[in-house]
């Protein structure tokens, strides 16, 4: 759980893990493991709007799940109901980090925080997989074309320069958009 990590170096760590179950063991771990002082849970999923969704859970694979696509018919996994909430909704001003791992569902995620990462201008690591994009009937180069539209640019893990297309990161998962005026640094730690 990456939040543990997170909560060694920010002042605050905020997680959203919509799975029933999944959500209460990452508690006792945040708990376990020294983190619960500064880390807050919310049982829900995040997308582009507030209300109920559906969680589609694969058994002994948690890295797996995700939401199902409003009006999409499905037969596999284990479909769950969850809350569904914005970033946007939260409020946050003092963001300097956020992590988008959601199997697809990354270009819902960032249209609720669209309010979120204008005002607070945070490094976004989003977690790109062309085959489960496809899934919420979107594309890569598209997360990468809504990040450039506001001033953000890719890089790899090392810091190296990405471009804007999708093409030069193919066959790999996580990138980092930057807001460019933070290039020369990401300061403090503050609100991941």
């Amino acid at each position: 759980m990456m939040a543990i990590q997170y909560s060694c170096v920010a002042e605050r760590v905020t997680c959203f893990e919509p799975a029933p179950g999944v959500a209460e063991l990452a508690a006792h771990n945040l708990a376990l493991n020294g983190a619960a002082h500064n880390c807050t849970l919310y049982q829900a999923a995040l997308a582009d709007a507030p209300g109920a969704g559906r969680l589609r859970c694969y058994h002994g694979n948690n890295g797996r799940r995700h939401l199902v696509r409003p009006g999409a018919t499905t037969t596999r996994g284990t479909i769950v109901p969850v809350p569904v909430a914005t970033l946007d909704g939260f409020g946050f001003d003092d963001v300097d980090g956020v992590k988008v791992d959601v199997e697809g569902a990354e270009l819902l995620v960032l249209r609720g925080a669209a309010q979120t990462i204008a005002r607070c201008r945070p490094v976004v690591q989003v977690e790109l997989i062309e085959g489960a994009c496809r899934g919420f009937g979107s594309h890569p180069q598209e997360v990468f074309e809504w990040f450039a539209a506001r001033g953000y640019e890719a890089l790899d893990r090392g810091g190296g320069r990405l471009g804007a297309s999708w093409t030069y990161v193919r066959h790999r998962s996580d990138v980092f958009f930057m807001p460019r005026e933070r290039r020369g640094g990401l300061g403090s730690a503050g609100h991941y």
